[in-house]
């Protein structure tokens, strides 16, 4: 069956490189010692595919160029039991694995029904799907965009004014994604506006991932010839940690699923490089009183999509006829809150920026007012948040960077579809795609600059291009909507 590779990798390669798999390792006696010439053979039963070698001296193997697929590797030595290893590689996956032979007292084998303790090599993140469970999902206007986030750790950044909204992976700067389909280069949200420091169409390759951008106005420079300069150093530092996990499996009679749960912290000085987002001097203002949640810092997420072919539970060819080829498919998005910066919109450090001085904190007052007459049933609390006093002392704000928080995000996609054979080798396809099947409201981030008549609230929902909303492209955070493509 061919298949389609979805990969998502911070690389310039090609579609090919990316997405092939290799497994190396030692093997060794019971005493740790290595064995040399002994046979390993690596099966695909799916493809009927099989690959030989023997390891060298050191007891050493490296299989590579894999695809993605489900293999049994079999290791064979004279006076050693066979031993035999069921393992599965995704794509892009780098893994070693150590494996000691038993001698033998007569033949006989061992086999390793489980996959064997495997260490992963390479960050990349990767999933494999097959074309035919994409085709059946419910995407509208069947972008593969939607796809991205099934795979762990990636997930979506709300866009701002010039950044049409982008993904995460591993906690990476948006600007640094770069994929491709079938060797096509198919990148997109990096608009003209925040060049020349991220690379328009999907990063820049060999760029320094961790710029900050200074922005130098008059107030700074002090030199009626220069009215602005903006300089590029590497003073930005980010810390990511998660847990990753990916269930993938085909069950019988039809029923079919991909699921993936990240829970991780981002923590970061700068988010991204782009214009809106220009920093203050180091030597006026230190990197790490900037130091607080990315903006893609989402704790945790969860994403699954599923297939079902419902049988028609009678054996009566009428009955089969009317009832039989039916399929349900589904895809679910759960996340919780973005992180939010409450900025006083003022200049106190006389900079010349706006976005970069914080508020103070007042005790003893609620960071959050609740009603139901609210967009998501709650705003942040103007009274809690005094942007008066850094101004009057010409300082920064002992606000935290994203200390507050936005809303959780919650979405169903589910499609019904038919397919009604015509002759031998011709067919119709019914379908119908509903998408925030619960119509569900997903607000966008509530505006967090203390000068906006709206400051606290949320203007719009997630699926708006504008900014704090994410990109369309990714179908999320919509109202209810249907189609029959």
């Amino acid at each position: 069956m061919p298949r389609l590779i979805l990969l998502l990798a911070l690389a310039t390669s090609g579609l090919h490189a990316q997405s092939a798999a290799s497994l190396s390792g030692l093997i060794q006696d019971p005493q740790f010692g290595a064995l040399d010439a002994a046979k390993l053979t690596l099966r695909d039963p799916a493809k009927g595919l099989l690959r030989d070698l023997t390891t060298d001296s050191r007891g050493a193997f490296v299989f590579s160029a894999l695809e993605p697929s489900t293999y049994t590797l079999t290791f064979e030595r004279a006076g050693f039991r066979s031993t035999q290893l069921n393992l599965t590689l995704n794509a892009g996956d780098q893994r070693s694995v150590r494996v000691t032979m038993q001698v033998a007292s007569r033949e006989e084998t061992v086999v390793i029904t489980s996959e064997a303790p495997l260490v992963r090599e390479s960050p990349a993140v990767a999933t494999s799907v097959d074309r035919a469970f994409i085709a059946n999902q419910p995407l509208n206007g069947r972008t593969f965009q939607a796809l991205i986030n099934l795979s762990p750790g990636v997930v979506f950044v709300p866009s701002t004014l010039p950044d049409q909204g982008q993904f995460s992976v591993n906690g990476q700067r948006t600007g640094t994604n770069y994929f491709t389909v079938d060797g096509v280069g198919a990148n997109f949200g990096l608009p003209f506006a925040t060049t020349p420091y991220e690379g328009a169409g999907g990063g820049t390759p060999g760029r320094r991932r961790l710029a900050r951008i200074e922005n130098l106005r008059p107030q700074v420079l002090q030199n009626a010839a220069f009215t602005r300069v903006d300089t590029i150093n590497n003073g930005g530092y980010a810390d990511y940690h998660s847990l990753q996990m990916q269930f993938t499996r085909r069950f019988r009679r039809g029923f079919n699923i991909l699921a993936s749960y990240t829970w991780a912290k981002s923590l970061d000085t700068a988010s991204d490089e782009s214009i809106p987002n220009l920093q203050a001097p180091l030597a006026r203002l230190s990197a790490a009183s900037d130091r607080g949640p990315s903006s893609f810092d989402i704790r945790h997420a969860f994403s699954a999509a599923a297939s079902y072919e419902i049988p028609a539970f009678s054996t009566n060819r009428t009955v089969r006829a009317l009832l039989g080829g039916f399929a349900l498919d589904s895809i679910v998005r759960l996340r919780s809150a973005t992180p939010v910066t409450i900025v006083t919109g003022r200049d106190p450090l006389g900079l010349g920026l706006t976005n970069v001085a914080r508020s103070d904190l007042l005790p003893n007052q609620p960071l959050y007012l609740y009603s139901d007459t609210l967009p998501g049933g709650r705003r942040f609390n103007y009274a809690a948040f005094d942007g008066a006093t850094p101004l009057a002392q010409a300082r920064q704000g002992n606000l935290g960077r994203g200390t507050l928080r936005s809303f959780n995000l919650q979405q169903l996609n589910l499609s019904l579809s038919r397919r009604f054979r015509l002759t031998e080798s011709s067919g119709l396809d019914f379908r119908v795609d509903a998408f925030n099947l619960t119509n569900t409201p997903n607000f966008a981030n509530p505006i967090g600059i203390l000068t906006n008549t709206n400051f606290g609230r949320s203007t719009q929902i997630v699926s708006t291009s504008s900014a704090g909303g994410l990109n369309p492209l990714f179908q999320v955070g919509g109202p209810r909507s249907v189609s029959y493509p």
